[in-house]
């Protein structure tokens, strides 16, 4: 009879050139690579990860999401809305912003520095909490020849001041 011999190989390290027309290699449950590791449809790795294209990087979610999180945690997301682009910000995420073409609208308040423009700046209310002051002496309108403002509201004792010094003025002596 004849007998059957058993091998066991206990440390292997395989050292390959490299292999430019590998057509498969079979279905592997994960891969590491590194501290890299590919697994299903999620790719993790322990340390910074680092996606660099030598040109386009491009993010195709048929599920037209792209949700950004920390920790597991969701802090934000890109949306297409109707070929729109919509920024929600939160841990359930709101619409921040909306930009169509070269128009953007923001949901909620917007705390900024200086804002400057070449168009229109318009609003149903606008709040000056100091001053509301041309961008130079005599600089600036208030209203034009065909666009009038209604009413003017002054508090109990306001001034109206003509002239560079303020020289001429018109007081307002409550009753």
């Amino acid at each position: 009879a004849m007998s059957r011999v058993k091998t066991y190989i206990a440390d292997v390290t395989l050292t390959t050139a490299a292999q430019t027309n590998i057509t498969s290699v079979g279905t592997l449950t994960a891969l590491t690579v590194d501290d890299m590791t590919l697994d299903g449809s999620t790719i993790s790795d322990s340390g910074d990860f680092t996606i660099d294209g030598g040109a386009d990087i491009i993010l195709d979610a048929d599920g037209a999401d792209v949700i950004l999180k920390d920790g597991g945690t969701t802090f934000a997301s890109l949306t297409n809305s109707s070929g729109e682009l919509v920024i929600k910000s939160g841990s359930t995420p709101t619409t921040a912003a909306t930009f169509s073409g070269a128009n953007v609208t923001l949901a909620g308040t917007v705390g900024s520095g200086a804002i400057t423009s070449t168009g229109t700046i318009q609003g149903t209310t606008i709040t000056a909490t100091t001053a509301f002051v041309p961008d130079a002496a005599n600089g600036a309108s208030l209203g034009t020849t065909s666009l009038e403002f209604a009413d003017l509201y002054l508090h109990d004792g306001a001034q109206i001041l003509w002239g560079a010094d303020q020289d001429v003025l018109l007081t307002h002596v409550a009753d």
